[in-house]
């Protein structure tokens, strides 16, 4: 038995009786003559006698024509054909559907659109306002309106009430195993294809350590390195990229996100120098934000000013808040930090935004006895 087997020791069937007879179905033919000289020339609307169901002369129905519905977001005027319900008694409640059709000048149907099975009560009226482009209908007039007639067929299928049986029993059991979906391994399979090396056709020297990628991942994944390789002749056609402005072993970890979606050195310092690179460089927006997440959760009185000054500088208004949060929460032991007084002398600006806080008065008090 399988570890994720689902055991069912109860169960019933059902089946609807008469299941053949559960349907009543007519129709009704429309004909509306002199259409185009009297209807469409005039856009006037107009209503079909009312028709009842054969099994209920209760039941009515009717249908209206619009000849000109128009529709902004086509641009275009449209046939609108509706159908109408009512009854003399005002609880009854009807499910059916209902099909409109064109016939042609040899009664063939030749356009139909059906509805769903709707609830229909007294007085409710179902619509479908584009039925037939207006035009399309005035260029095809020699068979769809023979002698300025248009023939509108309505058929309608009501479903009766109907019973059902049930076979019910707990002798059986039934054993269901759930499909086992594997799981993917893209992002494996592509952090390989980087490690292999194989089949690359560009080389990227970060200041003089070599990198073998692959020009069309780079560039699905990176817009910089698209924009690079399209219109950069130098890149194009050598094959190699210079870079000299991100330390190796964090381009080695952008590498393996572009290729991968994940980060695999998940150290604090590595999240702040892959935010630099995300935000300024490579405009990897994914990337940043995962950074700015994992350094709001590793916050500490060590790098919360450092972490304060980078989200600033890179425009990473979450990660900034939470760090502004952090220092008013632990102000003391954040000012006791040599990143604190890096704040102090070189980012006032910084200093004036957590002030504003609730700290501000323990942040007096840490100076004066400075």
């Amino acid at each position: 038995m399988g570890e994720n087997q689902i055991i069912v020791r109860n169960w019933c069937s059902t089946m609807p009786l008469d299941s053949e007879e559960d349907c009543e179905n007519f129709n009704y033919l429309w004909i509306i003559r002199r259409y185009e000289e009297s209807f469409d020339a005039t856009n006037s609307k107009i209503s079909s006698p009312e028709f009842s169901t054969p099994s209920n002369e209760r039941h009515k129905w009717s249908m209206s024509l619009h000849p000109r519905s128009h529709y902004d977001i086509y641009k275009l005027d449209f046939l609108q054909l509706s159908l109408k319900f009512t009854c003399v008694e005002a609880d009854v409640e009807v499910l059916a559907r209902f099909k409109f059709s064109i016939l042609d000048s040899e009664r063939k149907i030749v356009h139909g659109r059906r509805s769903a099975f709707r609830k229909w009560k007294p007085g409710k009226q179902w619509f479908i306002n584009s039925f037939i482009e207006r035009d399309a209908l005035l260029e095809r007039k020699e068979s769809l309106l023979p002698d300025d007639k248009l023939s509108i067929l309505c058929e309608i299928t009501v479903r009766l009430p109907s019973s059902s049986q049930h076979e019910v029993s707990n002798q059986p059991r039934f054993d269901i195993m759930p499909i086992e979906t594997p799981s993917c391994t893209l992002s494996d399979d592509l952090s390989q294809l980087l490690e292999d090396q194989e089949f690359c056709d560009v080389t990227l020297s970060v200041n003089g350590q070599q990198f073998k990628a692959h020009k069309n991942i780079l560039s699905a994944r990176c817009s910089v390195f698209k924009a690079m390789f399209k219109h950069r002749m130098q890149e194009a056609n050598s094959n190699r990229v210079e870079i000299t402005d991100v330390k190796p072993d964090v381009f080695r970890e952008l590498l393996h996100y572009i290729y991968t979606g994940n980060v695999k050195n998940t150290e604090t310092a590595t999240f702040m120098d892959l935010l630099v690179a995300a935000a300024d460089k490579y405009d990897l927006q994914n990337l940043k934000f995962l950074c700015e997440d994992a350094l709001c959760k590793r916050l500490s009185h060590d790098n919360a000013a450092n972490i304060l000054i980078i989200a600033d500088s890179h425009q990473s208004e979450k990660l900034k808040a939470a760090a502004i949060s952090f220092i008013k929460s632990n102000a003391f032991a954040v000012m006791s930090t040599d990143g604190w007084k890096d704040v102090l002398y070189h980012y006032p600006n910084l200093v004036c935004e957590v002030k504003n806080g609730n700290v501000k008065s323990k942040l007096k008090t840490k100076e004066k006895t400075k």
